[in-house]
């Protein structure tokens, strides 16, 4: 069940009294179904719809299916329920996926040990961003990487990333901002990337 940020469990029993299956509860049972139920705030940009806009099937199963694509969710399921006024309700349903992503790996080559070292959170600051530090020793150098990647950047158009890395050969930065094809809101996509031109090489290399 989704209600507008701030709503709380007023928001939930207002959305329970226009459901048809709960009219006939009184006011002490309708506050006992909302109290064991999990109000869920999403960014607005996460949905292709807003509260008002017309009940459309084909925006609600796009909407599934970018809140799938963040990985921040599984399973999700949007489902409409027709209202007497002639609107709809619309519920939300998702579970929370795991997160936070630690990775290592150690390997020996001709007795020398390399190793990398990898943290990744795919919901940094519970925002839906994704930021990547890792570390890797290899033989003969070594190479550190912050990753950033936000894909709501400036409202639900842009998919900003940007990269900083340092090795024993050098140092250097990429940055790229995407608009992604959405056949909903944005019927063009665009593409621009950001590296100096004597990092291109060793960009390529890390780029995820």
């Amino acid at each position: 069940m989704v209600t507008e940020p701030g709503q709380g469990q007023s928001g939930v029993r207002e959305i329970l009294s226009k459901v048809p299956f709960f009219q006939d509860l009184t006011p002490a049972e309708v506050d006992r179904v909302a109290g064991i139920g999990r109000v869920v705030e999403y960014q607005k940009d996460m949905l292709l719809f807003r509260e008002g806009d017309p009940c459309d099937p084909e925006v609600l199963q796009e909407s599934e299916r970018k809140l799938r694509a963040t990985g921040l969710m599984n399973p999700v399921a949007i489902t409409s329920t027709p209202l007497p006024d002639g609107t709809c309700a619309v519920e939300v349903r998702t579970r929370d996926s795991w997160t936070t992503k630690p990775g290592i790996d150690i390997a020996s080559y001709g007795g020398e040990i390399t190793y990398n070292i990898d943290l990744e959170e795919s919901n940094f600051l519970g925002r839906g961003t994704n930021l990547l530090l890792s570390y890797e020793q290899e033989v003969d150098t070594r190479r550190f990487l912050i990753d950033y990647q936000d894909p709501q950047f400036l409202g639900r158009s842009w998919d900003a990333w940007a990269a900083v890395w340092d090795t024993d050969e050098g140092n250097g930065f990429a940055l790229r901002l995407r608009q992604p094809f959405d056949a909903f809101t944005i019927p063009v996509a665009f593409e621009g990337l950001v590296s100096p031109a004597e990092q291109e090489q060793d960009f390529q290399d890390r780029e995820v």
